[in-house]
This record gives C-alpha cells, structure tokens and sequence, in this order.
C-alpha cells in the first residue's frame, strides 16, 4: 500500500514540474505510437460480459478516492486520472517479469466468479494440439489486448541516466529548491519508492500542462518494462484504443520458481470471436483458437434448438428490478440524480443481471439434452454458460436493447418503470414526514403563541405596578426577566414560522414531483407494454 502523500514534498515536486515543463521544449522528450502499437491491461479473471471491453477502458473510482502512482488526488480537491497499461504481455510462456508477480498476487476485486470455481481453459504450444486443462478463477487473471487507433505521441517520464530526461531535471530543481524537503533522497528513491509524492506530483503536473493523451513511465517493479497511462476522467472510455483480445495468465512452480502462462478460457475465446486480431501482438492466432471454439459453439446452438423461451419476458423483468435494487441500495441519494441519468448509469448493471439471469435458465433447459454432460465434463457448467451466452443470449440483449421508434428499448424502459415506481415509493414516505413536520410545527407554533401572550399579559401586569412602584427591585427585575423571555419566545416563533413555511414548500414540491413521477411512469408502463410483443414477439 502507498503511504500517504508529503503534501510538501508533492507540492515542491509539481511546481518544479511545471517549471521545467514550461521551460524545456518537448523535443525528444516524447515517445510516438504508431497505429496498431500494442498495450496490455491486466486484471482478476473477468468472466464474459456483454460491454466488458468498454469497462476494462475505464477508471471507475473518484478522483477523491484516487491514490495511484503517477495520477490521482492531490489532497486538495484537484489532481489527475488514468488509465494504466502494459507495454509488456506477461503471459509468455514461463515468463518471470516483476510486474507478473504483482499481477498474479493482487486481490481478486471484480471477478463475477467465486475463486473456487472451476473454469476450463485450452493450453497451446506450437506445433502441438491444444490441450483442455482445469483451473480455478482465483488462480487465473485476464490480460486485455488493446492498440492504438491512430498515431500519438505521449511524455516520456523513464527513469533514465540522461541528465536531460525531465525526471532528472525536475529532480535537480527540486534540489536547488528544496533540499531539506527532499532529504536527501534520490531520484530512484522518489520515483521507485511507496511514497508516491513525487510521481503523482510529476504525472499530475504533466497531464495539466500538456495536451497528450498520454504518458509512459518506467515500471515500479522492474526499471526494464514501461507503463504507458492514458488521461482519463471517472467512468469514461478512453477513446486513443481499440479492443483486439484477451487472455488468462495462471501461475505454477517451475524448479521451485512461480511462473506464468497463457491459457484460453471459453470466455477468452468467446470474446477473442468478435475482433480481428493482429497476428504479431503476442496471442495466439485467432484461426487456431477457433479450431477449439467452433465446434464447441455448433454444440451448444444444436442443444438450444428446442428450448422453449416463454421463460424471458418474466425472467427479464425480475432480473431488471433485481439489478435496480441492488444498485440502488449502494447508493445514499440516488433521487438527486434525474431518473433519465440515473437508468444511463445502471444500464451496464442491468444488462449483466439479465444475461445471467437468461443464460442460468437456458443452461438448465439445455441440460437433459443427450451430450450435455459430456460436454460439461470437459468444459465445465461456467464454460458451457459462457457459450450459451454467446450464442443464444447475446443476440437477445440486442433485441431488448435496441431503440424503437426513436426511443428507448425495452431494458431503458422497464429500467425507467422500475426507477419511477421507486420514486413514488420515496416521495410518499417523504411525504408522510413532511405532513409530520408541518403538524408538529403548527402545534409548536400555537404553544409558543399562547407562551409569548401568557408572557405579554404578565408584563403588562409588571410594567401596571411599576407607575405606582418605579422604583422597587423585585417588580424591575421581573420586568427585565419577561422582556428577555418575550425576546426568545419571538426569536423561537419566527424560527418555527420558517419551519413550517418551509416544510409547506417542500409539501408542495413533493405532490409536484410525485404527480410527474405517476405520470412518467404510466407512460413507461404504457411504452413497456407495446414493446412487450415486438421484443417477445408475443410469448
């Protein structure tokens, strides 16, 4: 784990950084990609998702919570995000690179598969058949192949001798600067250590002065690998790759040394289908993964003949509100988002709910058919879902996802139904609390009315004997004392008469937003309904 940042030996590192970035000319200080140039994104063992290739090109935690190397928060509010890649693939055989041993040890965070499950993959060596052996998802990560779309240039930030280099330029001015913050710690100790005040300082400074998509740096872990990180905000795609592959890395001991190589599970050679991949980026060739894919594919199309589909439109609907559900209660006020945005967010949640929901049925109709335990002896039920799920459930989604009319389809619309549904559930409560509120205000009102008379006539009463007493201590004091009571009991009424005001306000506002929300959801409930026969085509 990272220590936390030196807020000034960051500070001293950045605005040293933009100095020398203003300074020095970028002349030689860039690295240019050509179109088709490779990066490698690692990660847990990712099963098949229909958009899986858009999240793995995406930073999903905010820039508050963002505490990585060379992007992330500055501690104030502003700093940078990216996302990091690979120059290096990691899977080759009995390869034993630094970064493999970090990828291969971090903690399973966004596998949809329990570690223990078991999952098939095929073994390739050149010149020999592919084999079929078993491994469990906790043992296996997923390397994603992506390539550049088109030329660019990114900073180069190596770590390199060359005095030139603006790491070493930075660091020398942060000597003349700033010696005693520095401490005398060197370069290599700034930009490999696990303070990342340095690097997030330097990387944080570069992607704010400079208009490049992205930088490359020298790898934490081993000096020879680089990491090239792209600049990116939370939740959007980095748009400079495309997607061409996939493949699983697992870890065995070879003369008592951990080593890594390359597998193809079903979901990897499902996924690999969809791209043409180039030849020279290190997986294997896609016409050789598709001698094991293909028959296996005729297989499962051939079982699913005859299931009988009448299942979907209740099984998408349940797995529609399930998925909002879940998602919603994650969140703590997710009504302060309009209803339009929030279904934009909660699409890719839903469509993963109801893939699985699909693809766990239609696996159980398909299981009486005659090879149906053959083949989930040699691929496992995970490995027979993921085909069916490429092959009968994908084009599925497409039909509950495609627009109509120029509207939404059918998965936005109950997403929309469910979402309003709930809103009207939440205002109603809310609106049982503001009546509570207003009640409570009103008799809080009328009590302190009848204090500050009670009150009133008191002193009038006072001040009545103080024309024949001016002068005696205990009527004066009393005088002093119902004027200062009189004094909060106005301060108290006005507050209360805000109070009430306010939650008139809020009433009405509520009985507005619950009437919009009524009628919008009659229209989902409406548009839903003349969706229903197009997409389930009357079943």
């Amino acid at each position: 784990m990272p220590k936390p940042i030196e807020v000034l030996l960051y500070d001293l590192a950045f605005n040293m950084a933009k100095t020398v970035f203003k300074q020095t000319p970028l002349t030689s200080r860039t690295v240019s990609f050509t179109k088709g140039d490779a990066v490698y994104r690692y990660g847990s063992y990712i099963a098949d998702r229909p958009q899986l290739w858009n999240e793995v090109l995406k930073v999903w935690q905010p820039l508050s919570k963002d505490n990585n190397r060379w992007t992330g928060t500055d501690g104030k509010g502003g700093g940078s995000q990216g996302l990091y890649t690979s120059n290096e693939f990691l899977f080759d055989k009995d390869f034993t690179f630094a970064e493999m041993k970090h990828y291969m040890t971090q903690a399973l965070t966004d596998t949809p598969l329990d570690p223990q499950t078991p999952v098939e993959y095929m073994h390739y060596e050149a010149g020999k058949a592919p084999q079929a052996k078993m491994e469990t998802a906790g043992n296996l990560r997923s390397v994603f192949l992506y390539t550049f779309n088109q030329p660019q240039d990114g900073l180069n930030l190596r770590f390199t001798a060359d005095p030139m280099s603006y790491p070493q330029l930075i660091y020398k001015n942060m000597l003349k600067e700033g010696a005693d913050i520095v401490k005398g710690r060197s370069l290599e100790d700034l930009y490999l250590g696990e303070d990342y005040s340095f690097t997030r300082a330097v990387g944080n400074a570069a992607f704010e002065t400079f208009d490049l998509p992205c930088i490359q740096v020298s790898s934490a872990r081993e000096i020879g690998g680089f990491n090239t990180i792209f600049r990116c905000d939370q939740g959007q795609m980095v748009l400079d790759v495309e997607p061409q592959g996939r493949a699983s890395g697992y870890q065995i001991l070879k003369d008592g040394s951990p080593v890594v190589r390359q597998a193809y599970t079903m979901d990897d050679l499902t996924y690999n289908a969809q791209f043409d991949q180039p030849e020279s980026k290190k997986l294997v060739p896609l016409p050789e993964q598709l001698e094991v894919l293909s028959p296996l594919e005729k297989t499962v199309r051939d079982m699913s003949k005859k299931v009988d589909w009448s299942f979907e439109p209740t099984t998408v609907d349940k797995a529609v509100a399930d998925s909002v559900n879940r998602q919603l209660s994650s969140m703590d006020t997710p009504f302060d988002t309009s209803v339009t945005e929030l279904n934009k967010t909660m699409q890719d949640g839903v469509m993963d709910s109801v893939a699985s929901a699909l693809t766990k049925t239609g696996v159980s109709l398909i299981a009486p058919e005659p090879g149906f335990t053959d083949l989930v002896t040699r691929i496992q039920v995970s490995g027979v879902a993921t085909l069916f799920q490429s092959q009968m459930v994908k084009e599925r989604l497409a039909k509950l996802t495609e627009e109509v009319s120029g509207g939404p389809g059918y998965l936005q619309t109950v997403t929309d139904q469910v979402l309003l549904e709930k809103k009207q559930h939440l205002l109603s409560q809310e609106a049982g609390t503001i009546q509570a509120t207003i009640a409570e205000a009103g008799t809080a009102r009328q009590e302190t009315s009848a204090s500050m008379e009670t009150k009133n006539q008191q002193l009038k009463e006072v001040e009545e004997k103080l024309k024949s007493k001016p002068d005696d201590p205990d009527l004066k004091k009393s005088q002093q004392e119902l004027t200062r009571e009189l004094a909060d009991l106005t301060d108290k009424l006005k507050a209360e008469d805000e109070k009430y005001t306010k939650a008139e306000e809020a009433q009405k506002s509520n009985e507005t937003a619950r009437k919009e929300a009524e009628e919008k959801s009659k229209e989902a409930a409406e548009r839903r309904a003349a969706l229903k026969d197009h997409v389930f085509e009357g079943k």
